[in-house]
């Protein structure tokens, strides 16, 4: 009797995991369909020490490698799984691919108007970076088309605004700064809150923030 009774609760647990895995496969792939035109990454190319300090700002171990998420993390969020501070997915080295799934949103908006953020969007797109685009198509694609406030879209024209210099001249410091404006760029404004900003500078990367080369032409308003 107890053999029956096991194998009924082993059937009944198999089957459940089967339907999970046919659920997440199938929203999965029908999702895809949402994918912009466009999802090649960036083409700029950073040098590595720019994108081992930008590793550095987010907390991830260097070299990088991308966990590559599977469909069935979809079933995680849908029932609710505790997220940490460092990921949506509760996996570290996944964090830049989350932040890399902003940017396909961004490209699908822009493409046909769409105003879908949703998280299962967000998620759907998540998977797909972590799959298809490497740890550096990852980077430099984040480095190249995040916004940077005032300074517009991309590290190279956030740098020769804040610095007047190319990024490659930057200081470690100064590049921390920049990784700083990334998170918010009237929070972390490096003329009128560098406080906050060594803070932020220090506390990623153990750096002393110094902002003697800032390009005082393009000097916020202080309030």
């Amino acid at each position: 009797m107890l053999a029956n009774t096991l194998k009924i609760i082993f059937t009944i647990i198999s089957g459940a995991f089967l339907l999970v895995l046919i659920f997440c496969y199938s929203v999965y792939f029908y999702q895809l369909r949402e994918l912009p035109a466009d999802t090649a990454p960036g083409s700029h190319v950073y040098p590595e020490r720019i994108q081992r300090q930008f590793a550095t700002a987010n907390g991830v171990s260097w070299p990088l490698k991308i966990e590559r998420l599977r469909p069935t993390t979809i079933f995680e969020k849908i029932i609710g799984r505790a997220i940490d501070n460092k990921s949506d997915f509760g996996v570290s080295e996944s964090i830049l691919s989350g932040q890399a799934s902003r940017l396909l949103v961004i490209r699908k908006r822009q493409e046909s108007m769409s105003r879908d953020n949703s998280i299962l969007r967000r998620h759907i797109f998540t998977i797909w970076v972590s799959r298809h685009w490497d740890a550096s198509e990852t980077i430099n694609t984040l480095l190249d088309e995040s916004s940077f406030g005032r300074a517009g879209k991309g590290l190279d024209n956030a740098s020769r605004f804040y610095f007047d210099l190319p990024p490659e001249q930057l200081r470690d410091d100064e590049l921390q700064t920049m990784f700083a404006i990334m998170r918010g760029s009237s929070i972390f404004d490096p003329w009128c809150r560098q406080e906050r900003v060594a803070t932020f500078v220090k506390q990623k990367s153990g750096l002393t923030a110094n902002f003697d080369r800032l390009n005082t032409a393009n000097k916020s308003q202080c309030k």
